[in-house]
C-alpha cells in the first residue's frame, strides 16, 4: 500500500519537472572561427634619393678621320665610380643628375710614311700611338620607373685625358714628341636599371662621347685628331 502512494506522489512531481525543462531556453554554442586571409601588402619602390657604385663595360671608337689615318681606332676595357641622385615623381617620370670618374686603357697605334726633312729620299716610316687613359663625366637623367624597373636617357657633359705619342726612328735625326692633356666635349646615351633590393640595384648602359678637336705635334708631323668613344658597361649601385 505504501509503494502505491509513493508511486502515485512521484509521477506528478515527473510531469512538472519535464514541463518545466522544456519551457527552458536551450543553450546555443558559439560557430568555430573561420580562418582569416589577408592579403599581401606591396609597397611601390621610389627611386628619389642619393646613390653610388661601381661600372665596368668595353669601349671602342676614333680619333676622327684624319687622325685615324695617323692612330688607327682606339679601343679597351673601362672601370669606374659613379654618384648620382634621382627624384621620382608620382606619376613614375624621374629626373636626376650622374657624375662618375673611369679609367681606360682604350689605345691603338699606327705607322704612316712621311718624307722626312734632310732625310733619306722617300718616306720613312713614322710611327704614332694615341691613347685615352682616364673620362669623366657630368650628366642629367631622366627616365621613366614601373615599380622596380627604371628606363632612363642620359645626356651631359665628357672629358678625357689623351695622350699621343709620335716616333720617326729612321729619319737622318731621329725624330720623336709626344702630347697629352684634357679634352673636352659631351656625352649622351640610354640605359635599363633594376632595383634587386631596396638598396641595390644594377644597370646596363650605352654612352657616346665626341670629346673635341685639337691639333697635336709641330710640322711636318702635325695632326689633327677628334676623338670619340662609344661605351657598353655595366654598373651596381648602392641606393642610401
Amino acid at each position: 500500500m505504501r509503494k502505491l502512494i509513493l508511486t502515485g506522489l512521484a509521477a506528478p512531481a515527473l510531469f512538472v519537472s519535464s514541463a518545466i525543462a522544456a519551457d527552458l531556453p536551450r543553450r546555443t554554442y558559439a560557430p568555430a572561427p573561420q580562418p582569416s586571409y589577408s592579403a599581401p601588402v606591396h609597397s611601390a619602390y621610389n627611386w628619389t634619393g642619393f646613390y653610388a657604385g661601381v661600372n665596368a663595360g668595353y669601349a671602342w671608337g676614333s680619333f676622327g678621320d684624319v687622325g685615324n689615318v695617323s692612330f688607327g681606332k682606339p679601343s679597351g676595357f673601362t672601370l669606374g665610380g659613379t654618384l648620382g641622385y634621382n627624384h621620382q615623381f608620382n606619376n613614375g617620370f624621374l629626373l636626376g643628375a650622374e657624375g662618375d670618374v673611369n679609367w681606360l686603357n682604350a689605345k691603338s697605334s699606327s705607322s704612316v710614311g712621311i718624307v722626312a726633312a734632310g732625310g733619306p729620299v722617300g718616306a720613312v716610316p713614322a710611327y704614332y700611338t694615341g691613347e685615352m687613359s682616364w673620362m669623366w663625366t657630368a650628366r642629367a637623367r631622366a627616365g621613366f620607373a614601373i615599380e622596380r624597373a627604371l628606363i632612363y636617357g642620359t645626356a651631359g657633359y665628357a672629358g678625357a685625358n689623351l695622350e699621343e705619342r709620335f716616333s720617326q726612328p729612321g729619319a737622318t735625326i731621329p725624330q720623336r714628341a709626344s702630347t697629352s692633356g684634357a679634352h673636352h666635349g659631351w656625352a649622351a646615351g640610354f640605359g635599363l636599371e633594376y632595383a634587386f633590393t631596396n638598396t641595390l640595384s644594377m644597370k646596363a648602359e650605352y654612352l657616346y662621347a665626341s670629346l673635341g678637336k685639337k691639333t697635336v705635334f709641330a710640322a711636318p708631323y702635325t695632326t689633327k685628331v677628334d676623338p670619340s668613344l662609344s661605351i657598353v658597361r655595366m654598373g651596381v649601385n648602392y641606393h642610401f
